[in-house]
């Protein structure tokens, strides 16, 4: 999220700087994304950020995904589930942060291997246990049971689930976590086709433009970054996030 929204302020702002004049005021384009289909996700640190930001802007946001991460301000305050949520509720109070009337119904997804040499697999239980003291009927998921180790679990590619893969931390648990999420997130029948190590080792990244993506976005009106994914629904890979 923190990538998107840096990404739509520079595209906005490079539409004014090329048409402003000096004391000059033009009017920045509105992009077409809509606010029910944003969610945040991550992996290992990027976990951590997923729950800090959902916590932070989650008004702004739908859903939440952390893969090896941990609880909301964990990394200040340790461990301690009271603790942690007596903060968040502070913070909110004080309006350092969304209220956390904006979690409500949000969809949480939490992946954690019972391997993980770097992320304690208590944090799994941790950040459910923040989130069913803070939030109102979230929708939480957990996966927290495969024999693995730090990383992102794929259906069909990466190293042994049991390992780790020093070189992108894909590890094939014959689960997709990439799968799972875009269900939770947007719903309908996401399948994950057969694939050859080949082909995703190749990867399927494309050059686009996002100023003339959006024009023929399809019905959902989203755009992709400078450079997007054929089909999120097809491939699972760790570049997604």
């Amino acid at each position: 999220m923190k990538g998107l929204v840096i990404f739509l302020i520079f595209i906005q702002l490079s539409i004014a700087t090329k048409n402003l004049g000096v004391g000059g005021v033009v009017e920045l384009e509105r992009l077409p994304v809509r606010q029910d289909t944003i969610t945040v996700s991550g992996f290992s640190s990027g976990g951590c950020f997923a729950t800090q930001f959902h916590f932070a802007f989650s008004h702004s946001l739908v859903g939440m995904a952390s893969f090896a991460g941990g609880p909301y301000l964990s990394a200040y305050l340790g461990t301690s589930v009271p603790v942690l949520v007596e903060e968040a509720k502070k913070m909110a109070g004080d309006g350092r942060i969304d209220s956390l009337e904006g979690l409500e119904g949000d969809n949480i997804y939490i992946f954690q291997g019972m391997l993980d040499f770097i992320t304690p697999w208590e944090q799994a239980d941790r950040i459910k246990e923040v989130y069913e003291a803070t939030a109102i009927e979230p929708r939480i998921t957990m996966k927290n049971d495969l024999i693995a180790e730090h990383g992102f679990p794929s259906e069909v590619y990466g190293t042994a689930c049991d390992t780790v893969n020093w070189e992108n931390y894909i590890i094939n648990c014959k689960y997709s976590g990439a799968q799972i999420m875009a269900q939770l997130f947007y719903g309908g029948n996401v399948t994950v086709p057969d694939a050859d190590v080949e082909s995703l080792e190749d990867g399927v990244g494309a050059d686009v433009d996002p100023l003339e993506a959006k024009d023929g976005a399809g019905e959902s009106g989203n755009t992709q970054d400078s450079v997007g994914f054929g089909n999120l629904q097809e491939f699972d890979q760790a570049e997604f996030f």
